[in-house]
């Protein structure tokens, strides 16, 4: 068995992450784009803009695909038309402000769900759990290890619960980028059936890990991590590690969740990567709500 690792998580992201290189930011993504593996961005629909804006300059943007056109409609048409090709960022705007729109609407309902589902996301004996195990405040971290976002807030996730102590902090591995994402997630939560201590090691070592991570790579930070290597590798492929990994996936699925990392603070969703002072920010919202 390894010696102990310091009860300091925060100073032992500093030691891990010294050794390693610097992982690729957010600097080419706005800064109100939330930050993480997506599945979807509303860039998608940009496009749609494009499609609509070279439909209104081709000829018979404004007939009516029956000869007898209204001459009233083809000139609010042809208005139309003309704007459009003077002022295109009305399209993007225009789609920026349903994509605001859309969300507000998604977040609402992704709440309503939270409150529903509240017992299995908070409460399931089979996801580990770090912080204070009484904390006035929940947190839950969908996550991917291969998730370069996931990857950068984790040290402030370990700072956080360092400062703060009263947070309860529940981990969903969520294995969404490839085969070796879930290797790792069926890694961890076979550690989980050692103790929590177990898994929480092996889950900062593979956070602080700057690379792909795959089989090779997860068993030999798993052995220096003092952990029952014959016993690890026979739970990852057991009923209860599959259980829990297909728990997360519909769970994820019912609230909507569309990519890594994702977090639940209270019972607001919280999608993207975001710093410790956003954290702290949305922590102190949850406690007076």
């Amino acid at each position: 068995m390894s010696e102990d690792p310091p009860a300091d998580r925060a100073a032992v992201w500093s030691t891990l992450l010294a050794r390693t290189e610097n992982y690729p930011d957010n600097a080419n993504r706005s800064s109100t784009e939330p930050k993480g593996t997506r599945l979807m961005n509303w860039r998608c629909m940009l496009p749609a803009a494009a499609l609509l804006l070279s439909a209104s300059t081709m000829p018979g943007f404004a007939q009516d695909t029956d000869e007898t056109v209204d001459p009233e409609q083809a000139r609010i048409e042809e208005i139309v038309r003309e704007y459009l090709l003077a002022h295109p960022e009305v399209v993007v705007e225009a789609l920026q402000a349903y994509e605001t729109q859309r969300m507000a609407v998604q977040q609402a309902q992704q709440q309503e769900v939270v409150v529903t589902l509240a017992d299995q996301l908070f409460n399931n004996p089979l996801s580990p759990v770090a912080g204070n195990p009484g904390g006035d405040v929940t947190m839950v971290e969908f996550f991917d290890y291969n998730c370069p976002y996931c990857k950068r807030v984790a040290p402030d996730i370990a700072t956080l619960l360092e400062a703060d102590g009263n947070i309860r902090f529940v981990y969903k591995e969520w294995p969404i980028l490839s085969e070796e994402s879930e290797i790792a997630a069926r890694a961890a939560l076979a550690a989980h059936q050692q103790s929590e201590d177990a898994y929480v090691r092996l889950h900062d070592a593979m956070m602080a890990h700057r690379g792909k991570l795959d089989r090779d790579t997860v068993m030999a930070l798993a052995a220096t991590q003092g952990l029952n290597m014959e016993r690890l590798e026979d739970d990852m492929e057991g009923d209860q590690v599959t259980a829990e990994i297909e728990h997360v996936r519909r769970l994820a699925d019912q609230i909507g969740i569309d990519g890594t990392p994702a977090f639940l603070i209270g019972e607001q969703v919280v999608p993207g990567a975001i710093d410790i002072e956003e954290m702290k920010r949305l922590v102190a919202a949850a406690r007076e709500s």
